[in-house]
């Protein structure tokens, strides 16, 4: 790369968890880095804005009670949160946190 920096990055449920620290998402991975937390990935806030849907614990409608595909349900929810927030500006509303 030429050293500029990419304009904005969404973290969708980043999980901060990789062998090369050097590629793991983080503030100053881009200019503007927004995260949503739908469960499964990081809780920390490291992005410039940090979006927990449900308080970031897992989704409702993700219900097979401690099996794989309870996490990973609520993992996906970022996508599907993500798109929606997208199409339909008034789809949700957001509190700050301490």
């Amino acid at each position: 790369m030429d050293g500029k920096k990419i304009g904005k990055i969404m973290g969708l449920d980043p999980a901060m968890e990789t062998l090369n620290p050097s590629i793991q998402l983080n503030p100053e991975s881009a200019d503007y880095v927004e995260c949503i937390y739908t469960g499964l990935g990081l809780l920390s806030p490291f992005c410039q804005a940090n979006f927990y849907v449900n308080r970031g614990s897992r989704q409702p409608g993700c219900s097979n009670i401690l099996g794989i595909d309870d996490i990973l349900c609520s993992h996906f929810r970022a996508v599907l949160c993500y798109a929606e927030a997208v199409g339909n500006q008034e789809a949700f509303y957001g509190i700050s946190c301490a």
